[in-house]
């Protein structure tokens, strides 16, 4: 199976959700999305996988790291709101689209 999950899949759907903006403080491969100010994304395309870490409600973040192993705690962020994805191929793309609008409510809602 090939994996459709890439950098411009990523950034594209991210961007298409509205009110959101970019930047990259931390290092050029890295970029943080943001709405309404409130950080909901950190794209990491330093290495190969991509990592995707995201916003996550705590009871959903438990689940989905114990059902899939490219779900970890967030990486570099607080593990009690945030995940990690190793974008490896384990969830799809409409699984990711789903877990990133997720993370956009979660910014929205805090």
């Amino acid at each position: 199976m090939i994996n459709s999950i890439n950098l411009e899949f990523l950034t594209d759907f991210i961007q298409s959700l509205g009110d959101t903006s970019s930047s990259k403080p931390f290092s050029d491969y890295q970029t943080v999305f943001y709405v309404d100010k409130k950080m909901f994304a950190l794209l990491d395309f330093s290495k190969d996988p991509l990592k995707l870490s995201l916003l996550c409600d705590k009871k959903l973040a438990g689940v989905l790291k114990e059902k899939y192993e490219e779900v970890v705690d967030g990486i570099n962020l607080n593990s009690e709101n945030w995940i990690s994805i190793i974008i490896t191929g384990q969830l799809n793309a409409e699984e990711i689209k789903d877990l990133i609008r997720h993370s956009y409510q979660q910014a929205i809602i805090e």
